[in-house]
This record gives C-alpha cells, sequence and structure tokens, in this order.
C-alpha cells in the first residue's frame, strides 16, 4: 500500500493520484485502527 503510494508520488509529484486532504484522511483512520488493535492486544484475547 504505502509502496504504491510512494511511487504514485515519485512519477506525478507530491500531488499524484490521491489529493493530499485524502491522504491525511485515510492516515488518521489507519492509525486510529492501529490504536484501537494494539489496545484490543494489551486488553488480551477476550
Amino acid at each position: 500500500m504505502m509502496n504504491a503510494l510512494c511511487d504514485a508520488v515519485a512519477e506525478h509529484g507530491p500531488a499524484g493520484y490521491v489529493p493530499v486532504p485524502m491522504v491525511n484522511l485515510i492516515w488518521t483512520r489507519l492509525q486510529n485502527l492501529t490504536t484501537r488493535f494494539l489496545a484490543a492486544l494489551a486488553r488480551g484475547p477476550i
């Protein structure tokens, strides 16, 4: 995923295919998911 994004940026400049607000939105959601996942792991299997 990140490799494809980096390739798009390298080929088409910082704008690339994806507008910056979209990248920020996706990045924020990814961070939220990661935080929840780590919290769930910390709580244990239940």
